[in-house]
Formats: structure tokens, sequence, C-alpha cells
């Protein structure tokens, strides 16, 4: 029963060069929530594992690229600056493709100042382009 624990963590070394090509992925992806769980996989096999702790370094650096972006766009919602809101929120979607508070906040900025609405039907009295 023993041998099981270096078999174990034999096998979860062995996955150690696919995790990091995962997290490579999804960082080309901007998938910072992908990008940390494989990271963490990585970690937990391999603490000193020196990819992975430089990786670690630029997904620490982006979240927070991504955090500051959304705290900009949590402080223009709730002053109502839906342009604002939009521009942060979008830079923190461009920095994390997975984040649902960005997602979230920049359809809620679409929404409040009336950008998704159907453009006015055109009038009888303009040509038709036929």
């Amino acid at each position: 029963m023993a041998a099981a624990a270096p078999e174990s963590a034999d096998h979860r070394g062995k996955a150690v060069p696919r995790d990091l090509q995962s997290i490579q992925a999804s960082l080309q992806k901007n998938d910072l929530t992908g990008a940390r769980a494989a990271l963490n996989d990585v970690i937990a096999a391999q603490p000193d594992n020196p990819d992975a702790q430089r990786i670690r370094q630029e997904l620490q650096t982006r979240e927070q690229a991504r955090d500051a972006s959304l705290r900009i766009a949590r402080g223009c919602a709730q002053q109502g600056q839906w342009t604002c809101v939009w521009h942060n929120a979008g830079d923190a979607l461009s920095a994390d493709s997975s984040s649902a508070e960005a997602k979230s906040l920049v359809v809620r900025s679409i929404r409040e100042s009336g950008w998704g609405k159907a453009p006015p039907a055109p009038s009888s009295d303009q040509p038709n382009s036929q």
C-alpha cells in the first residue's frame, strides 16, 4: 500500500509539463481562471518549479491589472458613468477573458447607457436603397 504514494507523486510530476502547456495556452487566451487552476496543480506537485514560479509572477501581474480596472469600473458604475464602466470593464475583460464580473459590467454599461437598443426604423419618407 505504501508504494501507491510514490506512483501518485510520480504521476503528478509527469503531468507538470502538460499542465505548464495548459497554463501557457490559457494565458495566450487571457483566461486567467484556467491559468490559475492549472498553476495551482503544478505548484502542488512541484512547489519549487522555476517555470511555475515565473508564471505565477506573470499571472499575479495580470490579475492585479484586471482587478485595478474592475475597481475603477465599479466606482464608475456607482456614479452612473456608463462610458467609464464600459471602458474599464472592457480593459478588465481584455486582461482576463474569463472574468464574469467584467462581462457583467460591460453588459450592464451597454444596457444602462441605452447603447444596446435597436436603432429607430427608417421613416417612410426616406428613400429605399435598393
